[in-house]
């Protein structure tokens, strides 16, 4: 749980630079694609999939002495098979404020409005940190896609409800109209999201305030709907 954690945003930034070391690309070429994760998801799967995957093994098994030379390849054991890192992180201990998550809607649930009187604190599901690249997708429109998705809330995410700094964005399916807005800063960390310009969200749950936290007051109580 990232709620336990002294440096929650370290974690986001580690999974960046293993996919970045990974692919061989600069990590200013790296975002992470953050959504809800259903169970029978298998989000590592459907990233190996990706073009920059099979860039990277073909490097892989490329003997040492054929390519240049970089550091640590005199420990290189060319016998033995190479692993793909496993990139995708899946996170929990998140809850989610002035929204509910409704686990039970179709495609592994949705965000709600909260509609309960105890409190505006909801469990946020299993989020999956998704890393990708421009190096990873065979078209413009599949990158496109996954950095502006339709039907989604870009949730924030705060390491309290102090809301001083944010960590990262999820997505969170939703069913509310949606509306173009301005990328903020802390959506900018790489160049492909500098160069897609605006992004998809839905302005009912940005009105509301909704947002993800790691950790909420000692004495919140959050029910388990």
């Amino acid at each position: 749980p990232l709620d336990l954690l002294a440096e929650p945003a370290a974690v986001v930034h580690a999974v960046r630079l293993q996919a970045a070391r990974h692919w061989g690309v600069p990590l200013d070429e790296v975002w992470l694609d953050s959504r809800a994760k259903p169970e029978e998801d298998d989000d590592q799967s459907d990233l190996d999939s990706f073009k920059g995957d099979e860039v990277s093994r073909s490097r892989a098994s490329t003997p040492a002495a054929s390519r240049a030379a970089t550091p640590g390849d005199d420990l290189i054991d060319e016998k033995m098979p190479v692993e793909p890192p496993k990139l995708v992180v899946s996170i929990t201990g998140m809850t989610i404020e002035g929204a509910r998550w409704d686990q039970f809607a179709p495609d592994g649930g949705a965000l709600r409005e909260c509609e309960r009187i105890d409190g505006p604190f909801d469990p946020a599901p299993v989020v999956s940190l998704i890393p990708l690249a421009r190096e990873a997708f065979f078209d413009e429109d599949e990158e496109a896609e996954r950095l502006s998705p339709k039907g989604v809330y870009r949730c924030p995410v705060f390491a309290s409800t102090r809301h001083t700094e944010v960590l990262f964005w999820i997505n969170l399916k939703a069913y509310e109209n949606t509306a173009e807005r301005n990328r903020t800063a802390s959506e900018c960390l790489s160049r492909p999201e500098r160069d897609a310009g605006k992004v998809l969200d839905q302005p009912f749950f940005i009105v509301r305030g909704v947002a993800a936290v790691l950790a909420v007051p000692p004495a919140t109580v959050i029910v388990d709907t």
